[in-house]
């Protein structure tokens, strides 16, 4: 599998094999035994290299949609993953890095075209995709997911943006009111990456480390969406919701968020914003 991996990644497949290949990636991560640890990293592989194609098409080919359609039955099996009744999360869990890959690849395709995931019971896979935010500890997976969380809001009914507004806040707050006193101060750290900070100072960036690509680490020092500034982010995505929901500001949102002190960094959010 990691030789199909590296394979893939080097572009030694024609479109219509790589279709092929994805299909085969789907069927396989339909038939992993997730409760075999050898399965579950057969499992994380798949996604991973699925993630890589995605950010390649997106940073070198500019051809995402068809990727995106080469991917679908791939798409839909990885939600029924993160739909599925997982044992109990933790960076301490063996199956945490696969599901760390795959939010990365499902948050992926919500940045790009969330309708992609063509939901069939949102609901759920809105109780299963915040849960399993909150397993997401590096800046690189908790960016993609800040990112997401405000383009799958046109998903949901209002009655579940207002539920789950609190949620929201806990996944992206804190990371958004950084971001603007970061912005404030003209602090470049804003666009900071470990990924990306890792691969600085290295002559050869293709290399193999135990058996390993570092494509994929090489891609994501690439990837466009370090570039995003939160906060316009942020502000568009919400104004968006506030017209759906018939909200007379943005501090109308703030009835909805249960938590005290993610009600407060929202309040000191808007109030640098002047939206208070």
């Amino acid at each position: 599998m990691n030789i199909l991996a590296e394979n893939i990644l080097l572009g030694f497949f024609q479109k219509e094999e790589k279709a092929q290949i994805y299909q085969f990636m789907a069927k396989k991560l339909q038939e992993c035994d997730l409760a075999n640890d050898e399965e579950l990293q057969v499992a994380s592989t798949l996604i991973q290299t699925a993630f890589s194609q995605i950010l390649l098409a997106q940073i070198y080919t500019h051809l995402v949609q068809e990727e995106l359609e080469m991917q679908k039955d791939l798409i839909q099996a990885s939600l029924r993953l993160i739909l599925s009744q997982q044992p109990p999360i933790s960076p301490l869990t063996s199956n945490c890095e696969l599901v760390t890959n795959l939010m990365n690849y499902i948050n992926r395709i919500i940045n790009l075209n969330a309708h992609a995931l063509n939901l069939q019971d949102p609901a759920l896979f809105f109780r299963e995709w915040f849960a399993k935010s909150e397993v997401l500890v590096s800046q690189d997976s908790r960016r993609l997911a800040v990112l997401a969380v405000y383009q799958i809001l046109p998903l949901m009914t209002s009655d579940q943006i207002m539920a789950y507004f609190t949620q929201i806040g806990k996944l992206s707050f804190a990371s958004i009111r950084q971001f603007l006193v970061q912005k404030l101060e003209g602090n470049d750290a804003r666009f900071y990456s470990p990924t990306k900070l890792q691969q600085q100072g290295k002559k050869e960036k293709m290399k193999q480390l135990e058996g390993k690509s570092l494509r994929i680490q090489d891609l994501k020092a690439n990837d466009p969406y370090i570039r995003v500034d939160l906060v316009d982010h942020f502000t568009e995505n919400l104004r968006k919701t506030q017209q759906v929901l018939n909200l007379a500001s943005l501090a109308d949102f703030k009835q909805a968020i249960q938590d005290p002190v993610i009600q407060e960094i929202f309040s000191e959010i808007l109030q640098v914003l002047g939206q208070n």
